[in-house]
């Protein structure tokens, strides 16, 4: 059954928090999200926004490293010689994606 106009908090790590429980014990919910970009070579229709050049330029550069390296993906350093030293990335995207991406974050607290 869909619910409309439900208060609810979006935190970081996309916690949702509501403000009232929703259903019974045991029973599941749904969350539709509405929003984004429409993607390149893709007219926006009213209410809705066209990616943003550095984002599609962020997107191809990291996918182009993820191709590239697809035999190391996350490997930072490796020495070859005289045994095997491997240290592996904490992070999921290249620096410069990531600082792309941070000018995009809308977090409503």
């Amino acid at each position: 059954m869909e619910q409309a106009e439900v208060e609810f908090l979006v935190r970081r790590d996309c916690v949702i928090s509501l403000a009232e429980r929703l259903g019974r014990r045991g029973e599941l919910a749904r969350v539709t999200y509405t929003g984004g970009y429409v993607l390149p070579g893709t007219t926006p229709g009213a209410g809705q926004a066209a990616l943003p050049d550095d984002l599609e330029q962020a997107a191809v550069e990291q996918l182009a490293f993820w191709f590239q390296t697809r035999d190391k993906l996350g490997l930072v350093r490796h020495w070859p010689k005289g045994g095997i030293y491997e240290e592996f990335a904490q992070t999921e995207f290249l620096i410069s994606v990531m600082a792309v991406l941070r000018k995009y974050e809308r977090w409503m607290t």
